[in-house]
């Protein structure tokens, strides 16, 4: 059997100019996320743990916490063209 031979089934719901654009962003985050996850876990963690002498825990909890303030600050007001689901019956 041809290995394209289910394309035409997938085809009306695949842009395929999407598609690349969405591979090359996954390649470069995966290729560039260990080492800047890296560089700042240095910082967070090595200047808490061993200077200080902070444990491992509240370590990675303040990263967590860190992360986790960045992306509820990050959406607390969106654009309004960030959601474009559709509201059901609901007002903005």
């Amino acid at each position: 059997m041809h290995p394209n031979a289910y394309l035409h089934l997938v085809t009306p719901f695949i842009c395929f100019t999407r598609f690349f654009k969405e591979a090359f962003c996954s390649l470069v985050t995966g290729l560039c996320s260990m080492p800047l996850g890296c560089l700042q876990f240095i910082p967070l963690y090595h200047i808490f743990h061993d200077v200080y002498h902070i444990h491992t825990e509240v370590c990675c909890f303040l990263t967590v916490l860190v992360y986790g303030l960045i992306i509820w600050i990050g959406d607390r007001h969106p654009a309004r063209e960030a959601r474009t689901m559709p509201n059901k019956g609901r007002e903005h």
